[in-house]
Formats: C-alpha cells, sequence, structure tokens
C-alpha cells in the first residue's frame, strides 16, 4: 500500500497541476477572449472610421467637383460679359464719333445757315432800299 500511497501523492500533485495548468490556461483562454473583444472592438471602430471618412471623402469630391462646375460656369460667364463689354466699348465709341460728326454737320449748317440768313438780309435790305428809292421817286411830283 505504499506503493499506492506514494502513487495516490503523486496522483493528487499530478492532478494538482494539472488542475494548475487548467485555471492557468482558463484564466489565458479569458485573458485572450477579452484581448479579442477588445481587439474586435477596436477593429470594429476603426472600420466604422473608414467608412465614415470614405463618406466623407466622397462627399468632399463632390462638393470639389460642383464648385469646380460653378467655377467654370462663371468663368464662361465672365468671358460672355467681357466680350459683351468689348461690343458695347466698340458701339459706344462708334456712336461717340457719330455723334462727334452729326453735331459737326450741325454746327455747319447752322453756319451756312447763319450765312444764308446773312446774305437774304442783306439782299433783303438792298431790296428795301430800293424800293424805298422807288416809293420816293413816285411820291415824288415835280
Amino acid at each position: 500500500m505504499a506503493v499506492r500511497g506514494v502513487g495516490s501523492d503523486a496522483e493528487r500533485e499530478l492532478w494538482r497541476q494539472t488542475r494548475k495548468y487548467i485555471n492557468d490556461y482558463e484564466d489565458k483562454a479569458a485573458e485572450l477572449q477579452l484581448d479579442l473583444r477588445r481587439e474586435r472592438n477596436t477593429l470594429d471602430s476603426a472600420v466604422k472610421r473608414q467608412k465614415e471618412t470614405k463618406n466623407e471623402i466622397q462627399q468632399q469630391r463632390q462638393r470639389a467637383e460642383q464648385s469646380q462646375r460653378h467655377c467654370n460656369e462663371q468663368r464662361i460667364a465672365l468671358l460672355a460679359l467681357q466680350k459683351q463689354s468689348q461690343t458695347l466699348t466698340c458701339e459706344a465709341a462708334r456712336l461717340s464719333q457719330q455723334l462727334q460728326m452729326l453735331q459737326k454737320d450741325v454746327q455747319d449748317k447752322q453756319q451756312l445757315h447763319k450765312h444764308t440768313r446773312d446774305l437774304y438780309s442783306a439782299h433783303l435790305q438792298e431790296q428795301q432800299a430800293t424800293v424805298e428809292e422807288y416809293t420816293s421817286h413816285c411820291n415824288y411830283n415835280p
């Protein structure tokens, strides 16, 4: 029986070490399970942030494209306004030149009219003098 006692002490020691290894394994497994959950939560959070970042990038790209389209539209409108401004400036210069020509024409016609009126006035005075002379001859009865 002494062998059995030695064996049973050895078996008890073996069971005690086995339980210790099992407990250590279960503790380690529990720690690893917690680490796994933490890492999974971290990974899920990172995946969520990545999706949010991708969505934000896509929205920023869309805003950038929209802004670029708006900028292009504004540039086209500005070019059209510049062309219209140039056209209007040329038209204004043409009309200004035409107005100057018309003003000179009016001045020339006014001078011609004044000269003609002065000639007619002088001629009329001559004729009035002639009529007065005729009248004075007619009224003269010697």
